[in-house]
């Protein structure tokens, strides 16, 4: 099924960190349209304006949502799936890891794409996933909340061919 993920590895003395899973979305309705699978109560909201929409659709056994078509101008619809803050989404030293199973046409890119965000790059921390330009390539954003310079690694391989694609920054 499509869907988000969030995994910190909380450290634990003398052991290895194992990755514990913070937030989780499949969008199968199995839990709740927008629920937080993981069990730590990160349940999301649906934020649209100028009658944006936020549909189901299929995605191999299970469903992924589909947000308003691309659209230039003042009076776009807009559609946003929001999280309460938490510190429990804050990797703070620890390794972090993000994703999403994501699908984009050609026709639908733009000058920049944010699929996962936690924070603003300039007024605090950030991390990020999103789809750069028309060329349709993912990349990964880290922002220190103390060292205001902002680390991108971009892929060299669009995903902007119609098809599902699973990424993760790391």
């Amino acid at each position: 099924s499509a869907g988000l993920l969030l995994a910190v590895a909380h450290p634990q003395p003398a052991l290895a960190a194992a990755p514990v899973t913070v937030a989780r979305y499949d969008f199968d309705g199995r839990s709740g349209a927008l629920r937080d699978d993981s069990g730590r109560g990160h349940t999301m909201r649906s934020i649209v304006t100028r009658g944006g929409r936020i549909r189901p659709v299929v995605h191999g056994s299970g469903q992924g949502l589909q947000f308003p078509v691309k659209c230039t101008g003042r009076g776009c619809p807009t559609a946003v799936l929001q999280t309460r803050h938490s510190a429990d989404l804050n990797p703070g030293t620890r390794p972090v890891a993000f994703g999403a199973t994501v699908r984009l046409a050609r026709s639908q890119t733009t000058g920049g794409q944010n699929v996962v965000q936690k924070g603003y790059s300039a007024t605090s921390s950030q991390y990020k996933l999103q789809i750069d330009g028309r060329a349709g390539r993912p990349s990964c954003v880290l922002v220190d909340a103390r060292k205001r310079s902002i680390k991108q690694v971009r892929s060299t391989i669009s995903v902007a061919d119609g098809k599902w694609h699973a990424l993760q920054c790391r």
